[in-house]
């Protein structure tokens, strides 16, 4: 295949509860975020959680790996969580309700024993519904760009906290004009 390598085993061995379904996936380095649509949180309620999944081979060749699940502490029935993910070195993204989430790996070896959450909702007042995230680089560092469906609006979110931990941050909203009417001629 072109001496590409393809993965075999990068569905995760884990019982997953009721009708849960797996899709919607990005790549950082050697981990894999998975959103698991209908996934039964830690209480048993089907708020959507995001799987990641490390790989642990002395290799690097998915021989194994690790699973850690991810829930928002806050999570409602129909939330959702994930839906749409970024996933940059220690920082996952996830979409859930109206809110993006953030989860930043605080363990030392990086292998996400640990992490922190902060939850980020727009400063105009509205949900976030139908928020846009462009894959894993949409996640900068510390900075986000998301997008609500259907409006000229790009939320672009910096983490300004002294922790690196999404605690305190600031909005940008950057207006994108409308596309000239189908027929008119721009100028050169």
């Amino acid at each position: 295949h072109d001496g590409m390598s393809w993965v075999h085993r990068a569905t995760p061995q884990v019982h997953l509860e009721g009708r849960t379904y797996l899709r919607g996936t990005t790549i950082s380095g050697s981990t894999v975020a998975l959103h698991a649509f209908r996934g039964l949180n830690s209480a048993g309620i089907q708020t959507g959680i995001v799987y990641l999944l490390q790989d642990t081979s002395a290799g690097l060749d998915w021989s194994s790996y690790s699973v850690i699940t991810i829930e928002a502490s806050d999570g409602a029935e129909g939330d959702n969580l994930g839906s749409l993910i970024a996933l940059w070195g220690r920082t996952l993204v996830a979409k859930g309700g109206g809110d993006l989430y953030v989860f930043t790996d605080t363990s030392g070896p990086g292998d996400w024993s640990s992490f922190s959450e902060a939850k980020i909702t727009a400063s105009d007042g509205t949900e976030m519904d139908y928020v846009d995230i462009w894959g894993s680089g949409a996640v900068n560092g510390d900075t986000i760009a998301a997008t609500r469906s259907f409006e000229e609006i790009v939320y672009v979110f910096r983490d300004v906290s002294i922790a690196n931990d999404w605690s305190n941050t600031t909005e940008s909203q950057l207006v994108v004009p409308p596309p000239p009417p189908v027929g008119h001629i721009q100028p050169s």
